[in-house]
């Protein structure tokens, strides 16, 4: 989801900390919050594609082979922080 999507929705953090000041709210974007991209929806296959991941994916002499498990997303959870 794009930014301001969860804003449209009227479950914006504003809106969400009226309710319940003791949540914390965390977003995070596709292309970063700044720069060329920040406005564009981001998907796994595009991270990995522009990346150079996926052109190391599938056999030699080959169109690259998408993966199943979601390469792109998995390395994205595993370099966010965590709150304990």
């Amino acid at each position: 989801m794009l930014d301001n999507a969860f804003a449209r929705l009227g479950i914006g953090p504003d809106v969400v900390s009226v309710r319940n000041p003791r949540r914390i709210y965390g977003r995070r974007t596709g292309f970063g919050q700044d720069g060329p991209l920040a406005t564009v929806a981001g998907h796994d296959i595009d991270y990995i594609a522009m990346s150079g991941a996926l052109s190391l994916i599938g056999r030699a002499g080959e169109k690259p082979t998408p993966p199943i498990n979601l390469l792109g997303d998995w390395l994205r959870d595993a370099l966010n922080p965590r709150l304990q």
